[in-house]
């Protein structure tokens, strides 16, 4: 089967008003933010709004994809994240397989790094994804390998869409299934360079703890939080974001890291630092501040794994 190519046309045929987090058309009065997103009553909606997608909408529903579909204009990939067993059960038609763990490497001794561009250029270019495509991410529903796999690419300049629910989203909205990998040639191996605004490492936190300006936020769960943790971080575990394999709408995630005390940030500009165990979980906090319309969100990627291992940090319990 051939790739299936996608284009931004299609979105103005799914959401020509602007669409809420939680799919449904909002007639309320919008502003636009230093940002340039749309706000609804103190919202920022997490699609696409008129055919056109801002930095901080990334997700993507599965009704919106189907429009995408239809198509055949060449900027949109879509990419399952699934075991690859699961994978050849039925997948989305076009899309590419790929094992998330090839995007993360063991570095000093660090488990689940970002990996670096030598090992994920050609996965790009086999994959047909080059500067320009808008790749749409699938797992399976939990939001871990899309929202990681989505901040790897923007660590390399290119742009992720998570596609809301996974898999099993699409297949509950009746979307068709396919069992062919997609025959296509592989683009040439691109030259990479981090474009270093997603990650931040230890030194950088310990430089910066007690600012006003940095919240650093905790993904683990409350135990592991209560073992130990970096002095001043607060405790959001990352999977209270959701609601089954849905984000809770943008209302809802405003209220939940406000009562973590994460929100209202103590400063303009406001710098906000995720980590967990090896960067993971992270991730979807990551994602999350980013769909709030926050753009300072960065992951510390040695994480736990790191801090707790390296003499001379400061920990808490």
């Amino acid at each position: 089967m051939t790739h299936a190519r996608f284009s931004l046309v299609a979105l103005l045929l799914g959401c020509n008003l602007a669409c809420s987090p939680a799919g449904e058309m909002s007639d309320s009065a919008t502003s636009t933010t230093d940002a340039g997103e749309s706000e609804t009553a103190g919202e920022v909606e997490l699609l696409c709004p008129a055919g056109t997608c801002s930095p901080g909408q990334i997700l993507l529903e599965p009704s919106l994809l189907a429009e995408l579909l239809v198509t055949g204009a060449p900027n949109w990939v879509v990419v399952d994240l699934r075991d690859r067993s699961a994978y050849e059960a039925g997948h989305i038609p076009g899309a590419y397989w790929l094992d998330p763990d090839l995007l993360r490497e063991e570095i000093a001794g660090i488990r689940g790094q970002v990996a670096g561009p030598q090992m994920v250029a050609p996965l790009l270019a086999e994959r047909n994804i080059q500067a320009g495509t808008e790749v749409v991410l699938v797992d399976d529903g939990s939001g871990l390998a899309a929202a990681r796999s989505v901040w790897t690419l923007g660590y390399y300049g290119y742009r992720g869409r998570v596609l809301h629910g996974g898999h099993q989203a699409w297949v509950d909205a009746g979307g068709p299934l396919d069992i062919d990998d997609p025959t296509t040639t592989p683009l040439p191996v691109p030259s990479l360079t981090a474009v270093d605004n997603l990650r931040v490492d230890a030194a950088w936190v310990q430089g910066h703890l007690g600012d006003p300006r940095v919240t650093l936020v905790d993904a683990r769960s409350p135990a592991e939080f209560a073992e130990g943790h970096i002095p001043g971080a607060r405790s959001l575990a990352w999977d209270a974001t959701k609601d089954g394999n849905r984000f809770l709408n943008s209302g809802a995630l405003y209220e939940l890291y406000s009562a973590a005390g994460v929100l209202p940030p103590t400063a303009d500009n406001p710098i906000f630092v995720a980590y967990c165990q090896t960067g993971s979980r992270a991730s979807v906090t990551w994602l999350t501040l980013k769909l709030l319309g926050y753009t300072n969100v960065y992951i510390y990627d040695g994480s736990w794994e790191e801090w707790s291992a390296t003499p001379g940090l400061p920990q808490e319990s």
